[in-house]
């Protein structure tokens, strides 16, 4: 065999484990996004890492009420009172938030990665803002 042909073969499989890392990366599926649905959002769980983004720039707005988006998003996986938080937590992300609304939101098909996405509701059960954490 040349050298030429293993430089490529080498080139290849290089490429291969690139694309293998991109497919399993956790943040790569985000970037595919599609518009929100409220149907889907509460069917599966499946497609929901693809409607985070038209959500949250079209569909959650500051002040909105907890019953409204459970109706908007269905039954949350838990609800955390802040008292389940550390007083790091309590002290920096989550200053005040009185209750999260976590909702189970798979970025991938094909690795293990779990993550949610968490509703940040004020003392008043409004919506303040949203993070995404991993378990």
């Amino acid at each position: 065999m040349s050298t030429s042909k293993k430089h490529y073969q080498v080139f290849l499989a290089f490429l291969l484990l690139i694309c293998l890392f991109f497919a399993c990366n956790s943040r790569s599926k985000i970037y595919l996004m599609a518009p929100f649905d409220a149907a889907k959002w509460k069917g599966s769980v499946t497609d929901r890492s693809k409607m985070v983004n038209d959500l949250c720039k079209n569909h959650l707005y500051v002040g909105m009420t907890k019953t409204d988006i459970e109706k908007l998003l269905g039954t949350p996986s838990r609800v955390l009172l802040i008292s389940e938080y550390s007083q790091k937590d309590r002290d920096g992300m989550l200053k005040g938030v009185s209750m999260v609304l976590s909702y189970e939101l798979p970025l991938d098909d094909y690795c293990l990665d779990s993550h949610n996405f968490n509703v940040h509701l004020d003392t008043n059960d409004k919506y303040i803002g949203y993070h995404i954490i991993s378990d």
